[in-house]
């Protein structure tokens, strides 16, 4: 009734239904959102078993329903591990159609240097996020530009290692960005809502349309099938890519790792490997 009374002029209709066939009839942008929340008191594997199921079953209704270009986002928690599973239950769906939501951690981190710097968001290029959504994640600067000035010449950017102590970017900053989403819950007593929707829809616009700097860096979590950095092979990971529109995306390589950034990519390429091993397990005792 809210997005109703809102009077969006681009929203033809509303449409709420329990039939997976008739929600998932023909989809060409699948947005899956809907998970069960992690609460007080529960264990990120109960947070697995629960969500593995809906996730099977997503991927079930796509592989049978959806349109065969349909392109997935998957935001519900634990969201690359979600994903993952989605990925599995719809072999016939192209892998890099499926992606999960990092963009608000990529969002999160622009704005913590934005506010240290005291640069508008914008100004601010090629920030990082690797890994898993969730603490282990690895925000990363080593790349990141500043515009000095006004506009987008490529000129006006320096690196912001310049500007900004080394150190900051390698301990205040990573922890910031790690915790960040239990801050807002401690402060909201619920998860990120506004913020999530932000970065839902900057996800899909330059998926669909590309970047307005060509040479930006997007981070999404999407499968680490070929990818040169050394994740293992079914895993959905995020890492730096290209948006060149037309729901087209290229991933960054090449980007050189020291030892600190090799040892924070070997926490979180665990922590999903355990990840995706616990749902298999929950997934095989539903058979």
């Amino acid at each position: 009734m809210e997005m109703e009374d809102c009077g969006f002029s681009l929203v033809q209709d509303i449409c709420v239904m329990s039939d997976l066939s008739l929600a998932f009839d023909q989809v060409q942008v699948a947005i899956l959102i809907g998970g069960l929340p992690r609460r007080d008191g529960m264990l990120r594997k109960d947070l697995i078993g629960k969500n593995s199921v809906i996730f099977k079953k997503a991927g079930e209704a796509l592989e049978q329903y959806a349109h065969p270009s349909v392109k997935v986002l998957v935001v519900a928690n634990p969201a690359n591990t979600n994903c993952a599973i989605t990925m599995q239950y719809a072999p016939k769906i192209p892998q890099e159609n499926f992606t999960c939501l990092t963009r608000l951690d990529q969002e999160r981190l622009k704005s913590l240097v934005s506010r240290k710097v005291g640069k508008k968001a914008e100004l601010i290029r090629r920030v990082v996020i690797w890994g898993n959504h969730s603490q282990t994640q690895y925000p990363d600067l080593t790349y990141a530009e500043l515009n000095q000035g006004t506009g987008s010449s490529p000129s006006e950017w320096s690196p912001l290692n310049q500007h900004v102590d080394s150190q900051w970017c390698l301990d205040e900053c990573i922890n910031i960005i790690q915790q960040r989403g239990a801050a807002v819950i401690r402060a909201r007593k619920l998860s990120s809502a506004m913020s999530a929707a932000n970065a839902i829809a900057a996800h899909l616009r330059d998926w669909c349309h590309g970047t307005i700097d060509s040479e930006d860096y997007v981070s999404m979590g999407i499968s680490s099938k070929h990818n040169t950095y050394g994740v293992p092979h079914g895993l959905v990971f995020s890492f730096p890519v290209y948006c060149i529109g037309n729901w087209r995306y290229k991933p960054v390589e090449g980007l050189r790792m020291n030892p600190d950034s090799g040892e924070r990519m070997r926490q979180t390429i665990q922590e999903l490997q355990e990840e995706k091993e616990l749902a298999s397990q929950f997934l095989k005792a539903c058979l």
